[in-house]
């Protein structure tokens, strides 16, 4: 296929990252890190639920009484991966912010599909130690709710860089992307 030009890797990238938030791909699960108050890296499976591309905005939900909310508040920077088996990786740095906006939680949480929405009704926290998994019970069952439940956050990550790695190609590629002082999206070639 021989090298891409890093307009045409760009545009890829942001392509991927689309269809990964309107359907199921490779890049549809990507593992988040984060800082705990600890100063140690924790890395977690999220789902992308939403990319905004002229934003740059990745968005997942999560349960308000998540490690990671804790986190988030504590430290904005975040780093996320992406793997696609045929041999390509992603890298996203960016920093996350809480949504607040009762309006757009709202939304978030109509896109969801009814069975989700139990997945933020449980009696206790996320990673909270228990005796057996039958303890954890759903505070309210009732499917199609209008309101988001409590536990239900809307975390918006504005990406700062991206970082591309294709081990198909010969040579290998690597492209790293940041905004420039305009805005402006800019590729660098790395040595893979």
């Amino acid at each position: 296929m021989g090298i891409p030009l890093k307009s045409d890797l760009f545009k890829q990238i942001i392509d991927h990252l689309t269809q990964a938030s309107i359907e199921r791909s490779p890049f549809t699960l990507m593992q988040l890190a984060t800082i705990n108050s600890k100063n140690e890296p924790k890395l977690r499976t999220i789902v992308l639920r939403d990319f905004n591309a002229e934003k740059a905005i990745i968005s997942f939900f999560t349960d308000t009484r998540s490690q990671k909310i804790e986190e988030i508040n504590n430290n904005h920077k975040v780093a996320l991966a992406a793997f696609d088996p045929k041999g390509t990786q992603l890298r996203i740095e960016g920093e996350a912010n809480i949504i607040q906006d009762t309006q757009t939680k709202k939304e978030a949480w109509h896109k969801l599909k009814q069975h989700t929405h139990l997945l933020f009704k449980t009696s206790v926290s996320p990673g909270k130690k228990i005796a057996s998994p039958h303890e954890v019970k759903y505070i309210d069952e009732e499917y199609g709710n209008k309101e988001p439940s409590i536990f239900f956050d809307l975390i918006d990550i504005h990406i700062t860089s991206l970082e591309w790695l294709d081990l198909n190609e010969n040579p290998h590629i690597r492209c790293f992307f940041e905004k420039d002082k305009n805005g402006e999206w800019q590729g660098q070639w790395l040595a893979p």
